[in-house]
């Protein structure tokens, strides 16, 4: 990405077209590029740890980066153009080229660190996303209710206990059955 952005204000000076306004939209370009990378990366990070932890999909919905926190990004990476901004008004001469250069770099540098920052905060998001278990609790519950559901239908059915009235078709419909 850092290539790009140099590549194209090459291009921008080969055409003569170097002002302030060519410098901003290279790294608006730029900043653009990187918070599609960083929600990209995000994104794979959280679905990995939803397969690893078997997260339900509407769980990982809830996990996922959104257009919110793709913009919240975009705009705090394009705060880091602050001190190429401020050359607004400088002109078009070799010392306000290298001004500029300057400030595109520090500018870069302090995107980057933003990105990165974010990515570590995403990482710490799957790591909570790989950490999820299913409730055991329900589980056990089900299981436990089935079991004795099952159980009494048994005993009903084999003679143990003597089925309610209302279970006595299903009784007979069972016995009349042939069995070998």
């Amino acid at each position: 990405m850092r290539l790009a952005l140099l590549d194209r204000l090459v291009s921008v000076a080969a055409a003569e077209r170097l002002d302030h306004a060519a410098w901003e939209a290279a790294f608006a370009e730029a900043a653009g590029a990187l918070r599609d990378r960083v929600m990209a990366q995000a994104g794979e990070l959280v679905e990995g740890a939803a397969r690893e932890a078997r997260l339900p999909a509407g769980r990982l919905r809830a996990q996922l980066p959104d257009a919110e926190r793709g913009e919240a990004l975009l705009n705090r990476l394009l705060a880091c153009a602050m001190p190429l901004e401020r050359l607004a008004g400088e002109g078009s001469g070799l010392l306000s080229r290298r001004a500029r250069g300057a400030a595109l770099e520090a500018a870069w540098e302090a995107a980057v660190a933003v990105a990165v920052s974010e990515l570590r905060s995403w990482r710490q998001r799957a790591a909570v996303v790989a950490a999820w278990r299913r409730p055991l609790a329900r589980v056990v519950a089900s299981v436990g209710g089935l079991a004795v559901v099952l159980s009494v239908v048994s005993a009903w059915l084999g003679g143990q206990l003597t089925p309610p009235e209302w279970f006595r078709p299903v009784h007979a419909a069972f016995w009349s059955l042939p069995w070998p």
